[in-house]
């Protein structure tokens, strides 16, 4: 899997989107396809100053109707799923998620488990 990242504007108000693209790799043949399982995307709160920082949470399940999950062809498919609006980029700043100086990092952990066959 590849997570891309994206910045898109609506209503004046900038959102950092994110999207899960199948890629192509050495264990294709023993995976059931379309992929069938669950993606979970954290971005971490790096705010040490707060007593608890919380992190937010999304996850994505996939469906066997959509392209994003087909075995990839090339080195990945084209057509990706996940969310155009998936954080705006004002609270990355104002919530702690990136902390601007000194360095400008978002740190964004992503969990996959597969549902589908047996593995």
């Amino acid at each position: 899997m590849c997570l891309r990242g994206n910045m898109k504007t609506i209503n004046n108000e900038a959102f950092f989107g994110l999207f899960i693209h199948m890629m192509k790799g050495d264990n294709d043949d023993i995976i059931d396809w379309p992929f069938d399982g669950k993606v979970f995307i954290t971005v971490k709160n790096r705010d040490l100053n707060r007593l608890q920082p919380e992190n937010f949470h999304d996850t994505i399940v996939t469906s066997s109707d959509s392209v994003a999950f087909e075995q990839p062809v090339l080195y990945r498919n084209e057509v990706g799923i996940g969310h155009p609006d998936f954080i705006r980029v004002n609270a990355l700043y104002s919530a702690g998620f990136v902390k601007y100086p000194p360095n400008d990092i978002l740190v964004i952990k992503v969990h996959a488990i597969c549902t589908g066959g047996d593995e």
